[in-house]
C-alpha cells in the first residue's frame, strides 16, 4: 500500500484540474490531496473488502444503505445550512 499527500496549492494547474474532476468539485488552496494505491485482490467491483471497511471508523459509512436520492437530498441539506455554492443537481 502507498499513501500520497499532495498540497493543492503545490499542484500544477493541469494535475489540480483533474484532481478537482475526480473528486467532483474545486479544490481549496488550503486543502490536500491524500490518495491511497492499494491492491484489490480479494476486493470486491469496488476494490473495498470486508476487512477494510471493518478498519474505518463508523462516521465513514454515513450513507451505507441510502438510495442515491437519499444521499441528494441529505446533500442538500448540508449545503443549505452550509451555504455552500456547489450544486448537487
Amino acid at each position: 500500500m502507498e499513501t500520497i499527500i499532495l498540497n493543492v496549492k503545490d499542484m500544477k494547474s493541469k494535475d489540480r484540474s483533474a484532481a478537482e474532476s475526480i473528486v467532483g468539485h474545486p479544490l481549496e488552496s488550503d486543502q490536500q490531496l491524500v490518495i491511497t494505491v492499494r491492491h484489490s485482490e480479494g476486493a470486491g467491483a469496488e476494490g473495498v473488502t470486508e476487512k477494510s471497511l471493518a478498519e474505518l471508523p463508523d462516521w465513514c459509512n454515513v450513507y451505507h444503505g441510502l438510495s442515491e436520492q437519499e444521499i441528494d437530498d441529505v446533500e442538500r441539506v448540508i449545503l443549505t445550512r452550509a451555504n455552500l455554492s456547489r450544486s448537487i443537481d
